[in-house]
């Protein structure tokens, strides 16, 4: 490791021909919401005490615009950057900004194997839903999550891709552990000491992939694993060693003009 970033300078320093590509997307929501009084009250726009319907327009930091940049000696690196409405929900409509979705390089060492580090969703659970009206309604499901589906995200990490045949190759990162869930507070597993709580990591979160590709058919097994440890003061009993690990089996099929895709994850936390 330490003679190949020792080499990252000479290598970026060679006068070679490159190829740069710009471009980008606007996404513009335009859509009615009916939320009953129960539901308002679990995404916390609401008390629990009526309901609400609403319509909206609204421009979601999904838009991007994004840069890649290669060159004849196989390396390259891209950047995307979300642009609109970063935070709050159909009732606060006031937070409009710029974020950094992805950002990371890759070196093709050879035909087989391929060096990336940076930003960028992992091999693990990569079949999330497309549906994309209504990120910033205030409900998770626009992604799946909490009915069924892991979104894995966009995570720093190092990562080395095998491409040891035509239709098969496999993926090993090693992801940043310090990510949190989207519900801490009362949902959380330590929420009663939350302001004292330290959490501990000493090795990486570890995300496996394997993706098939036959014909018209391709298969996603994949395989994450972390450990993690917390320190509770004045609380012995309470449980402080946390391992999660997800098994995840996803498969899609094109034929002409229609695909089907579906995605299982099964694990414990």
């Amino acid at each position: 490791m330490l003679a190949f970033f020792l080499l990252l300078p000479a290598v970026f320093a060679m006068p070679v021909a490159a190829d740069v590509k710009l471009g980008g997307i606007v996404f513009t929501d335009f859509y009615y919401l009916d939320r009953d009084k129960e539901n308002a009250q679990f995404s916390g726009v609401g008390n629990g005490t009526n309901s609400y319907n609403v319509t909206t327009i609204q421009l979601p930091n999904i838009s991007r615009f994004y840069g890649r940049w290669t060159n004849e000696d196989n390396v390259g690196m891209y950047i995307e950057i979300g642009i609109g409405q970063r935070s709050g929900d159909i009732n606060q409509n006031t937070s409009n900004g710029v974020e950094l979705r992805c950002a990371y390089g890759w070196w093709d060492l050879n035909d087989r194997f391929q060096f990336q580090a940076g930003k960028t969703t992992t091999p693990f659970s990569p079949l999330n839903p497309s549906q994309l009206l209504g990120t910033r309604s205030g409900s998770l499901n626009i992604i799946g999550v909490g009915y069924g589906n892991y979104y894995s995200g966009r995570f720093a990490q190092v990562r080395g891709t095998f491409q040891f045949c035509k239709n098969a190759r496999l993926a090993i990162a090693l992801v940043d552990p310090n990510g949190y869930a989207r519900y801490v507070g009362e949902y959380g597993p330590w929420a009663e000491w939350q302001i004292d709580v330290q959490n501990n990591t000493k090795v990486p979160r570890i995300d496996i992939g394997l993706p098939i590709y036959a014909g018209p058919v391709s298969i996603y097994p994949s395989f994450m694993y972390q450990h993690r440890t917390v320190d509770i003061p004045d609380n012995p009993g309470v449980e402080n060693k946390l391992d999660s690990y997800i098994g995840s089996l996803g498969f899609k099929a094109g034929f002409g003009p229609f695909t089907f895709s579906g995605e299982g994850n099964w694990g414990e936390n």
